[in-house]
């Protein structure tokens, strides 16, 4: 009997993680597809088994650093297991470089932090060979803004990383954006500045995969053929939503690097803009009844 395979758009409505969350993971966590012809991926029945767990887990509190690396078999036994976010909901960092003076141990207790090292070389030996200690982000603190030694000495981490300098160019300012490297300029931050810049890109990046749809394509139908009489007309919103799912949709089947998943975010976030409009509009003139 030939395997059973699923595109990834399949999985997503199968498991409930959007296209962009596994197109993530295949990134960061190495959560790969059985196989890949051109730019479609498919996944097989044991890896839909997986992700659908590992979704339920999520949901229940655990973090993908914790689920990644295990079996279906070492899955199940996990559901409804209290889990350590659930009891002590805290932010596990790595800091890098000469933080003493900067860190400021008593501005938060949302956050752990896990192991300080002076220099990237020494946190780059500890990442390779303690690869399976998890946590949720990399600080690393540094005078000039070398993004190319910095990309290198974190290339072993599955986290967001993020810098705080004295020191950089434009050109280097550039290149830590092409490598999705947070960054921040010392004299204009603080260490709870930091944590907090953490907590935002992880609540960001949660709810940036959760789609706000108002309408299906039956509603904005009924949508486009009714009249306000107001300067713009509901039409007007549905053509550009139309535009924009298209887009979105487009994105989605050919998006491979990080870059491209932050532009089909921006995108998804001006589609659920428009979306809401368009509902002011239904909810105002009670064009949905």
């Amino acid at each position: 009997m030939a395997e059973q395979l699923y595109k990834i758009g399949k999985v997503s409505d199968l498991t409930g993680l959007s296209v962009e969350r596994l197109r993530m993971w295949e990134q960061r966590h190495e959560i790969r597809p059985t196989k890949k012809v051109n730019r479609i991926r498919f996944y097989d029945e044991d890896q839909l088994a997986k992700l659908t767990l590992i979704k339920e887990l999520i949901d229940q509190g655990f973090s993908i650093g914790e689920l990644k690396d295990l079996t279906v078999h070492e899955l199940k036994p996990l559901l409804g297991r209290p889990t350590k976010t659930n009891q002590d909901a805290k932010l596990s960092i790595v800091l890098v470089g000469d933080t003493w003076n900067f860190e400021n141990s008593q501005s938060s207790s949302s956050y752990d932090v896990s192991v300080r090292f002076l220099t990237l070389e020494s946190y780059w030996d500890w990442a390779t060979d303690e690869a399976h200690v998890s946590y949720d982000a990399l600080v690393i603190l540094i005078t000039s803004l070398n993004v190319e030694k910095i990309d290198e000495m974190t290339s072993a981490a599955a986290v967001p990383v993020f810098v705080v300098y004295k020191y950089a160019s434009d050109s280097d300012l550039e290149s830590a954006r092409e490598a999705s490297i947070h960054v921040a300029k010392m004299q204009d931050t603080d260490w709870q500045g930091t944590v907090n810049a953490i907590f935002d890109h992880v609540e960001t990046e949660d709810e940036s995969y959760s789609e706000y749809r108002c309408f299906d394509d039956e509603q904005l139908e009924h949508l486009r053929r009714c009249k306000t009489k107001e300067r713009v007309e509901p039409e007007d919103f549905v053509e550009i939503v139309y535009r924009q799912r298209a887009i979105i949709d487009h994105l989605s089947r050919t998006t491979d690097s990080a870059l491209d998943i932050a532009v089909v975010e921006a995108v998804k976030t001006a589609e659920n803009s428009m979306e809401r409009a368009l509902r002011s509009i239904a909810d105002k003139h009670q064009l949905i009844v």
